[in-house]
């Protein structure tokens, strides 16, 4: 059998949800406050309350009496920022005795917003409220991750996508940052109900490995405010991979257009028009290949193949690393000292050396493969450092013998007409 106060809390629910449209949260009704005037039954907010949700469409609040429309307005109920006027737009809900406020713009995170009843606001037999009356709610202080890339439902997508979103740095108080989730079943995905596959920074996360070929990706994220502590839950987005049964692979070797050095030790540099590059201790060692008009391609993997000079054959250490560059090359060939291109050291190594026959150094990884895939689709003039504890010399483009040029081999998916 249902109580009185069960069937209170029903009817709030239900006005909540006719009233303000499916985004608003599930309003509780709340205890009277102890100075609300006996006409006013209930309020959403509730007084005090906290982590209110941004996107909250309406406001409102309850009489016990009906009130006359002729006093239900903008003049006589108003939404303050501190001493300033918020833009509203008040309407009267006979049935339910309930004014519902609908604020012009999107509330602001982490603000603490008053609503307030002028005296002047008078029941239908012409009984004014008779006394100021306000209360207070904070907004949350995430927005929910949006703008999702690859865009939802994007099919025959590279196994090494990118995923990215909308970042909210700019509009989040304290430090944000994003748990993401992939799996290949949904509502685990969206229970977080498996282990996260990274916490990011940024707005973009580029894999370490491949994702599942010829299967759905189902992925979301959960925005995570340092500074207060909210965690707050986006949608789930789903992409699937290319199948290869439904294409055919094919390949792109290019070369590459710019390399350099700096010693840091000795403070000499070369790029560009000499024959080889090094990498050693002290040494800034890169690399560059020119990927326009390889935006479209749908990366099977890359790998990049190196020559040493003769003379360094067998001085290249089994450690060998190529890495990443997190900023730009310039494009007049010039290596600085203690400039930019920087080593990406949050990505870290993307690929060690193997050697299948001498003087020939193989980087090859799945997540190499995923760094060339994103500068390709975000057209990035991004290379590679290549670190080592021991001096090597590289054969460069310059170099009169084709066959010892470094290159980068693109494979990549063409999926039948």
């Amino acid at each position: 059998m249902r109580t009185a106060g069960t069937v209170v809390v029903a009817l709030v629910l239900a006005l909540a949800w006719w009233g303000c449209g499916r985004k608003a949260a599930p309003p509780v009704a709340p205890p009277p406050s102890p100075v609300a005037p006996p006409a006013i039954v209930a309020m959403y907010p509730p007084a005090r309350s906290t982590f209110i949700r941004y996107d909250t469409p309406c406001l409102w609040v309850r009489f016990a009496a009906p009130l006359d429309t002729a006093t239900v307005n903008d003049r006589n109920i108003f939404l303050k920022i501190d001493d300033v006027r918020v833009p509203i737009s008040v309407r009267w809900v006979a049935d339910s005795n309930t004014v519902i406020v609908t604020p012009s713009q999107r509330l602001t995170l982490l603000t603490t917003y008053t609503v307030e009843l002028s005296p002047n606001l008078a029941t239908a037999t012409g009984i004014p409220l008779g006394t100021k009356y306000w209360w207070q709610f904070t907004v949350n202080s995430l927005l929910v991750p949006g703008v999702p890339g690859p865009v939802p439902g994007a099919r025959n997508q590279s196994p090494f996508a990118s995923l990215s979103w909308r970042y909210d740095l700019d509009v989040t108080p304290g430090g944000v940052g994003y748990d993401l989730y992939v799996g290949p079943d949904s509502a685990t995905v969206a229970a977080r109900s498996i282990p996260r596959l990274a916490r990011v920074a940024g707005s973009l996360y580029t894999p370490l490995a491949r994702w599942p070929l010829a299967s759905p990706n189902y992925w979301a994220l959960t925005a995570v405010n340092y500074g207060t502590g909210e965690r707050l839950d986006g949608p789930v987005w789903r992409f699937d991979t290319i199948d290869p049964a439904a294409a055919r692979l094919d390949s792109l070797v290019i070369g590459a257009v710019q390399w350099g050095w700096a010693s840091l030790t000795y403070r000499t540099r070369a790029g560009c028009r000499d024959l080889d590059f090094i990498s050693g201790a002290g040494y800034k060692c890169g690399v560059l290949w020119q990927l326009s008009g390889t935006q479209a391609l749908l990366l099977a993997s890359a790998s990049v193949v190196l020559w040493t000079t003769p003379t360094y054959e067998g001085a290249v250490p089994t450690d060998l690393g190529m890495l990443a560059s997190t900023t730009e090359f310039a494009t007049n060939c010039s290596f600085v000292y203690d400039g930019s291109p920087y080593v990406d050291e949050v990505r870290g190594r993307l690929a060690t050396a193997t050697f299948p026959a001498p003087r020939r150094v193989v980087f090859e990884s799945d997540t190499l493969s995923s760094f060339v895939q994103d500068m390709m689709v975000r057209g990035l003039r991004r290379g590679f450092f290549l670190r080592s504890m021991n001096e090597v010399h590289y054969v460069s483009t310059a170099s009169t013998e084709a066959q010892y040029r470094p290159t980068l081999t693109l494979r990549y998916y063409v999926p039948n007409p």
